[in-house]
């Protein structure tokens, strides 16, 4: 969750403040893992052609990630002239980080993030995703509005079943404040760099003190940390971590982010100077393209949603599924003042669903919690 003054500063840094070692020749070197692919099938769920859905994430992944020591820059402590980084902080799952004040000092917007965009033979995808048309249960939507009652017009959702299509939806193309969704965005970018062997796993990250100062609870970075990327994007899906994510978004580039969600077909949504603009109807058209396996490649789209599975943050979408189920969430989470999100894909035994609900709320939980609870008992009985 980023302050929205820091946001700005942060999409406009120059990609030099990143202290990025990354040899855009390097292929994945993660053993057993195998590149996603350069190229995308005519058939692979674009337009009006559908793909198998991907099946609940498990095993380890090609980002299986087993932190050792925590290794620290000593350039980075010497060029700040202190001896040793600060104490990491723990974050608490389940409570509302704490804004700290902006801190002093931060560089002025002079230069959109990172390069532009390298000229590759075939960009990913080639073409708009064309989503599952939703058929609209009206009984099911007066059920979720009743739910929201009064406060019905601080919140969107899109709630769809992924093989019939059938859902409900409302407020679809309000515009929120993207909070930690935004996360997903860069995500999706540095999966389509890697698959262009511009990105490698291995690549080294340092959390320098511009980096540093983007940082919120909940966070496991630390000053002058040493980060592969394969670490920063687990750290930046599972536990939301700001250092990791603004790392990430200056390595790939805010206008390449925003150039494949416009191809993807997400004209509303994305990283600029102004702000994070959200939709629902835009998280969820990537959501849906990941559960489908027609983003990078299938075994991409796999990754994607183990990163999303080891979400540690829940605002509501996890607990309002009945305990005791034998369900698979990979989800993303938003917070901030104006903003309470939980969007992601439910892979529960009796199909997947997708659950986008938005809000301008401030950390508030409940009716989200109440919306996942109606949302799993209306797909266990149809």
């Amino acid at each position: 969750m980023i302050p929205k003054l820091l946001l700005r500063a942060a999409l406009l840094a120059p990609l030099g403040l990143a202290c990025v070692a990354v040899d855009p020749n390097v292929a994945p070197v993660t053993p057993g893992a195998s590149p996603g692919s350069t190229t995308v099938s005519q058939d692979a769920g674009f337009s009006s052609t559908r793909t198998p859905l991907i099946t609940a994430p498990s095993g380890t992944g090609v980002l299986a990630v087993n932190p050792g020591p925590t290794v620290i820059s000593q350039d980075c402590l010497n060029a700040i002239g202190a001896p040793q980084p600060r104490a990491t902080l723990t974050p608490t799952p389940g409570i509302s980080p704490t804004p700290r004040p902006s801190p002093t000092g931060t560089p002025p917007p002079t230069a959109t993030s990172g390069p532009p965009p390298a000229a590759t033979t075939t960009p990913f995808p080639r073409e708009a995703y064309v989503p599952i048309a939703l058929k609209q249960d009206d009984d099911f939507k007066d059920e979720l509005m009743d739910i929201l009652g009064d406060d019905a017009d601080s919140y969107a959702f899109l709630i769809k079943d992924l093989e019939s299509g059938r859902g409900a939806a409302h407020n679809t193309d309000r515009v929120f404040y993207a909070a930690s969704v935004f996360k997903l965005f860069v995500m999706y970018e540095v999966f389509i760099q890697q698959s262009q062997n511009r990105v490698a796993w291995d690549g080294e990250l340092v959390v320098t003190p511009y980096y540093d100062s983007f940082a919120l609870a909940p966070r496991r970075t630390e000053l002058c940390q040493v980060l592969s990327v394969a670490e920063a994007m687990h750290l930046m899906l599972a536990i939301s971590d700001n250092a990791a994510a603004v790392l990430l978004q200056d390595l790939v580039g805010s206008s390449a982010v925003n150039s494949s969600l416009e191809t993807l077909g997400i004209k509303t949504s994305g990283l600029f100077e102004d702000g994070l603009p959200l939709t629902a109807a835009d998280v969820a058209l990537l959501l849906e393209a990941i559960a489908r396996g027609a983003t990078v490649s299938r075994d991409a789209s796999t990754d994607m949603l183990q990163l999303m599975s080891r979400e540690e943050l829940d605002n509501g979408l996890e607990a309002g599924i009945p305990a005791g189920e034998n369900v698979v969430v990979a989800h993303k989470t938003g917070n901030w003042s104006d903003a309470t999100h939980d969007a992601g894909v439910v892979f529960a035994p009796f199909g997947p669903y997708l659950f986008v609900v938005l809000s301008n709320t401030n950390h508030e939980t409940r009716l989200i919690k109440a919306l996942s609870t109606a949302a799993y008992e209306y797909f266990k009985d149809h």
